[in-house]
């Protein structure tokens, strides 16, 4: 938008042949033409996905309340982009939206959408409507929406061991942005022996690589959500982790309260040990505390150890023919992965599926 000049040049045929084909032959000023619109046509901005979206100080010449903005990947054609608020549309503001720098356009509603670059576009209110793709035509500038992309970015990790989320990828993370895990992203409720609600992982963005470092995870299998916060909004509590970047896959037993009964004096062996994923090679110690060197006397087969048959969700758990001659008691029933993870010292066995009773 601005304001030009109507130039005028005679066409006549007493003037020389290409007279008019060259601006200095444009000499006679007629007038004005007012163009509506906005002005320049580099107005970038930036936005933060898990947030909502202010744009302000859009300027342009005679600019009407009633203008729309869309965000779009390209001005004028259709297209989808999931997880920004009203498809890209901006919100219809109140009347006297016009502040003294500009226009202002805004995405109330918190934007999940995948980090990348975008077109702001423009409507005019004089035109019939502005609720579609094709009626934005005019590219205001770029917005820069900063976070993770893509959005599926899926990662699996063992219960009992320690967790690293490689390859994180995304548009300008920085080294102040977290992550955690969820069942939910943005709703406090995590899931039982992850970590406490909240805790999350800062991203080195050098390494793209997110790690709980030494922490090791113990919570019941499942597929959970794997939740981002940008640096500098917080990131301390769940609500602020809005970004769903993912499905994050944790293989191994599920529910952990599954409790079973063994009776001295006779062989002990018990089936159906159920989990997500749970891998073939998996072995099961029984101690006083798992992954603490506090095995049960009295029990037989390498120290309260026990394999499993073939079978997957119906193999059996058992400690052979011995005789179980061990004090009666509550023990803990100790999990571990098995390969390519090794299940040969007591600390091993970290993840406590349940109670074995004697």
């Amino acid at each position: 938008g601005g304001e030009y000049r109507l130039c005028w040049c005679s066409g006549q045929q007493a003037t020389p042949a290409g007279h008019c084909d060259s601006a200095a032959s444009y000499a006679t000023d007629i007038g004005t033409l007012t163009v509506i619109g906005v002005s320049p046509l580099n107005q970038d901005r930036t936005c933060v996905s898990g947030h909502s979206c202010v744009l302000d100080g859009l300027a342009g010449n005679h600019l009407a309340e009633e203008d729309r903005f869309m965000v779009m990947d390209t001005c004028g054609v259709a297209g989808s982009l999931p997880r920004m608020p009203s498809a890209g549309l901006a919100d219809r503001l109140p009347p006297s939206n016009m502040t003294g720098v500009g226009q202002l356009a805004l995405w109330a509603t918190v934007a999940t959408v995948a980090g990348g670059q975008y077109q702001l576009c423009w409507c005019s209110s004089s035109r019939p409507r502005c609720v579609v793709a094709e009626d934005f035509k005019v590219h205001v500038g770029s917005l820069t929406m900063v976070g993770p992309r893509p959005l599926s970015q899926d990662r699996t990790c063992v219960s009992g061991q320690v967790c690293v989320i490689d390859n994180v990828q995304g548009h300008h993370l920085s080294d102040h942005d977290h992550m955690t895990i969820l069942d939910t992203c943005a709703r406090a409720a995590p899931a039982v022996r992850f970590w406490p609600p909240g805790t999350a992982v800062t991203l080195d963005t050098a390494s793209s690589v997110a790690s709980w470092a030494s922490t090791v995870i113990t919570a019941s299998a499942g597929v959970f959500r794997l939740c981002w916060c940008a640096g500098g909004f917080g990131c301390s509590v769940a609500e602020q982790f809005q970004v769903d970047m993912g499905s994050f896959t944790l293989t191994g037993p599920s529910p952990l309260a599954q409790h079973r009964t063994c009776i001295s004096g006779r062989t002990c062996a018990f089936g159906s040990v159920t989990g997500h994923e749970l891998p073939s090679a998996a072995r099961l110690l029984l101690l006083d505390t798992c992954a603490v060197a506090s095995s049960p006397a009295r029990f037989p087969t390498d120290q309260g150890l026990a394999g499993s048959s073939p079978g997957g969700y119906d193999a059996t758990w058992s400690w052979g023919s011995a005789l179980v001659s061990a004090a009666g008691g509550e023990y803990r029933l100790c999990w571990c992965a098995g390969s390519p993870f090794t299940c040969e010292a007591t600390s091993d066995f970290k993840t406590d599926v349940g109670a074995l009773s004697v």
